[in-house]
């Protein structure tokens, strides 16, 4: 509470114990609930209020996915009364659930890579309502409402890390990824009016931003270079 009392706390079950071990996304909350996703690939939605625990629904198992590198983490994406996540499975690469039952609205075969660390965005771009995130190799965009499939852009580094969640500015998309090789770095894709095609405006391979985001303010794009310690 406000005098930093603790009102409740609850085990939700088994969580990421391998490399750097523990729970690795922030909740979302909504008026009275709150959602998390466990490093294991759960989602699980409690009672702000009294910690009761409202529904749980295994990703992985209820998906067909598996499991990544450092363990499953992406803060869930919430528009009206659907919960979005990125299972990364070939077949429901893209999910979204009913926020409050967890039963599934509907699941996008995407383009099939696993999930790759990254919080999806909700964009409304004039009449078209999209969901944007990043798969294992990818920037991706569906159909919010139906799931439908409608562009990816290629989009690596190394390790399959995309832990920064896209940005949207003016009908533009840009999404910032460490350098690895070609189609890297932080990149600007253009949306066509109805939403269902991009094109790539520029991109820009020395700008190496694993994580920690970029802001869009005017004609400027702000955001941290990450640098490789040598030993």
């Amino acid at each position: 509470n406000h005098k930093g009392k603790l009102l409740w706390k609850k085990e939700y079950g088994p969580e990421w114990y391998e490399t750097y071990g523990g729970p690795r996304s922030t909740p979302t909350i909504l008026n009275d609930l709150v959602y998390f996703e466990s490093g294991q690939g759960t989602v699980f939605c409690y009672n702000g209020n009294t910690g009761e625990k409202i529904w749980s629904v295994d990703l992985l198992k209820k998906f067909n996915a598996g499991n990544i590198t450092w363990g499953m983490a992406e803060s869930l994406l919430i528009e009206g009364d659907r919960l979005y996540c990125t299972p990364g499975g070939k077949e429901n690469n893209i999910v979204a659930l009913n926020r409050f039952t967890g039963e599934t609205i509907w699941t996008s075969p995407g383009n099939s890579q696993p999930s790759a660390y990254c919080s999806p965005i909700y964009v409304r771009h004039n009449k078209a309502e999209l969901i944007v995130t990043m798969t294992a190799e990818s920037i991706i965009g569906v159909d919010a409402l139906t799931g439908e499939f409608y562009w990816q852009v290629p989009q690596f580094q190394g390790n399959k890390i995309h832990a920064n969640n896209p940005v949207y500015s003016e009908g533009i998309i840009y999404c910032s990824s460490d350098n690895a090789r070609t189609n890297s770095g932080l990149a600007a894709l253009k949306l066509s009016a109805d939403g269902k095609n991009v094109t790539l405006l520029w991109r820009n391979e020395t700008f190496r931003n694993l994580m920690g985001g970029i802001i869009v303010n005017g004609d400027y794009i702000y955001g941290a270079r990450y640098l490789k310690k040598v030993w």
